[in-house]
């Protein structure tokens, strides 16, 4: 006789965070495994998240380690109809990037979305950058290169989810599962892995928040970094998501 014994697993109600395009966002300290280049070479980068634009109209944040001024090294965003990857090279005072075909039926549906880069720096950087929209490649209209780009800095302004810098350029809509990660992940990992949960502890992980907590001012990283994020501005919680 075979008895088999399982225990039910703990219920738990997913969640995410509404973003009213205002001034509510997300900030995380400063941190070096948040920078990925050091002035002379960067280092590879790629960017996860689950998102649900309620407009593609505008520039719109989504993350971003880049406040105006000398302290601007990346920042992922949505432009009008398409998503936009900026590479600063402080110390040369060029920005390099890499722009999607257009997106704009992505407004009100919930997407996954990665964009990768590879790290190369130099002249040709922006040709390192590739996105994902749900698993699958999508062209870009525009790669914006310059010579003069060696590398990005590490520089000190915190990471900032759902706005540039204290409310400007605001997220309209809702955010979850935000992963970073200082390596590039491939089409194949992305497709594997969009779909559920990490357990947190996978090879190249630099940051991660899930946004499950759905109460309180503070978001748990659940990576070994503890990146606490901090909740500004009456930020929402919501049950569901994608």
């Amino acid at each position: 006789l075979v008895v088999t014994v399982r225990n039910a697993p703990p219920s738990t109600t997913p969640r995410y965070i509404e973003l009213n395009g205002g001034n509510d966002h997300v900030q995380v300290a400063d941190a070096d495994s948040l920078s990925f280049g050091n002035g002379t070479a960067d280092r590879p980068l790629t960017i996860e998240t689950w998102f649900r634009p309620d407009t593609m109209t505008g520039k719109q944040n989504l993350v971003s380690k880049w406040w105006e001024g000398s302290v601007r090294e990346y920042r992922l965003y949505a432009v009008p109809g398409a998503i936009r990857l900026d590479l600063r090279d402080g110390s040369a005072g060029v920005t390099v990037s890499a722009i999607t075909n257009n997106q704009a039926a992505l407004a009100g549906g919930w997407h996954h979305l990665a964009v990768t880069y590879d790290g190369r720096g130099g002249a040709t950087a922006a040709n390192g950058i590739t996105f994902y929209i749900d698993g699958v490649a999508v062209p870009t209209s525009e790669r914006n290169n310059s010579a003069a780009y060696v590398a990005m800095e590490n520089w000190t302004a915190p990471l900032e989810l759902g706005c540039e810098i204290a409310g400007f350029q605001p997220f309209n809509g809702g955010l979850d599962e935000v992963r970073l990660w200082n390596v590039v992940r491939t089409q194949s990992q992305v497709q594997a892995a969009m779909q559920s949960e990490l357990t947190g502890t996978e090879p190249g992980l630099a940051a991660y928040w899930r946004f499950n907590e759905g109460t309180g001012a503070t978001v748990a990283d659940d990576s070994p970094s503890n990146h606490t994020a901090t909740l500004y501005n009456t930020t929402t919680w919501m049950g569901g998501g994608p």
